[in-house]
């Protein structure tokens, strides 16, 4: 089997951990025996190529990756980016099917899911599509949400990466029995249990200190404001207590200078410490350096980083959004809910800093959610697109149908 991947998240030399977690199920599936090649399409933004040196493609962990140009306006006609990615990708796409790929391999419903499904239907080819957390926020954009909906009832097999994923592609009209749930993996030969002192150490954190470490793009959703609200709630019952933020800005935004504000009008300049964005390397030593790492997003798919934290034998506080319920059983960690509630967090950090953990325990099941066991499951959506998929899809040619607009003025 053969692959066309395209994804507009995903790692580059000047960018090496955005959508990496695109990048390792990618390279798994690779490594299976029954797959015989992959190419990836990574389009980059036109104003990042001009900024920063972006190769027009390279070879990264064995895979061939293109970067061609993304054409498309910031900001505005954000309906339209799904068209602006099809037309950016088509000439390599055209290119690379010169190898006879199999089918495409799409990843996020919007733009990639769209642009995919018209690149299938240029080439003759079944398109599978990954749903990931995006999906949650885009689906209350009208003009978004009804092209999504075009795009996935048109895939011919949807992997989500969490059940309520699956279940807001339901309410886009996709026939459930296309949908695979397969949550996302963890490397555990990266992320691995280390010393706590020597990783604090290596990082120049105060060894004695009581460490919660938070890791993610620093966007409102991700909810670092509402870690940082909750230190002065904890400080009476652990004054020793301090907070790693890792992480910096990504495609959904940058709010580091609202929670540098937030830190000073709190008085916590002494408890947290901002460290940057930081390679995954950097990040197994920031998880090995916590006490606790804790996740107050508003809403995720399949969270990568609390695999990640397990992988290094941390236990984890994490709000109950998507399948945070299915990867963090009660030996690994605390879940509360409502996710942004400030207070619910501070009653589950307070008593996951008074519980005794099993370090072994948290490390094993990690270990059950390998990148290769994820591999294994999505290569059941892959052949089941392939076997079922007519070369000449009896929709071909019907056009997208144009959006209207509502009594109330909203689009349709």
């Amino acid at each position: 089997m053969k692959a066309l991947v395209l994804s507009s998240t995903y790692p580059d030399p000047t960018r090496p951990t955005h959508g990496v977690f695109v990048h390792r199920r990618v390279s798994a599936l690779a490594d299976r025996p029954e797959v015989l090649s992959v190419y990836v399409i990574a389009p980059t933004p036109w104003f990042r190529k001009e900024r920063t040196d972006v190769p027009m493609n390279e070879e990264r962990d064995g895979l061939i990756v293109e970067h061609p140009t993304f054409w498309y306006v910031p900001r505005f006609l954000k309906r339209f980016d799904g068209w602006f990615l099809y037309r950016s990708a088509r000439a390599t796409a055209r290119r690379l099917a010169n190898a006879e790929p199999d089918l495409i391999d799409a990843h996020f419903a919007w733009p990639d899911a769209y642009a995919a499904v018209l690149l299938g239907r240029d080439l003759g080819l079944p398109v599978v599509v990954t749903l990931r957390g995006t999906l949650v926020w885009l689906f209350d954009d009208a003009p978004r949400r009804r092209k999504m909906a075009w795009a996935l009832q048109r895939a011919d097999r949807i992997v989500a990466v969490s059940t309520e994923l699956a279940d807001h592609a339901v309410k886009l009209g996709v026939d459930r029995a296309k949908i695979q749930v397969v949550p996302n993996g963890v490397d555990c030969e990266q992320y691995t249990v280390g010393d706590r002192k020597a990783a604090r150490a290596e990082l120049g954190l105060e060894p004695d200190a009581t460490w919660l470490v938070t890791v993610g793009n620093l966007s409102p959703r991700k909810g670092f404001q509402r870690v940082i609200a909750a230190l002065p709630k904890l400080a009476d019952t652990n004054p020793g207590l301090r907070l790693a933020v890792v992480g910096g800005g990504g495609a959904e935004g940058d709010n580091s200078a609202e929670l540098r504000t937030l830190v000073a009008e709190l008085g916590l300049e002494s408890r947290v410490h901002f460290a940057g964005a930081q390679p995954p390397e950097r990040v197994a030593s920031y998880l090995s350096a916590a006490d606790l790492f804790v996740l107050a997003s508003s809403y995720e798919g399949s969270p990568n980083v609390v695999l990640e934290a397990q992988a290094c034998g941390r236990p984890a506080v994490v709000g109950e959004v998507g399948e945070v319920r299915a990867m963090l059983p009660p030996t690994c960690g605390t879940i509360f809910s409502p996710a942004d509630d400030v207070d619910a967090l501070t009653h589950a950090l307070r008593t996951a800093l008074a519980a005794d953990w099993d370090e072994a325990a948290i490390r094993a099941h990690a270990e059950t959610q390998t990148w290769d066991g994820v591999a294994d499951r999505v290569l059941h959506s892959w052949r089941a697109a392939v076997e079922n998929h007519p070369r000449t899809r009896e929709d071909a040619g019907n056009p997208v149908p144009p959006i209207t607009v509502g009594q109330d003025g909203n689009d349709r």
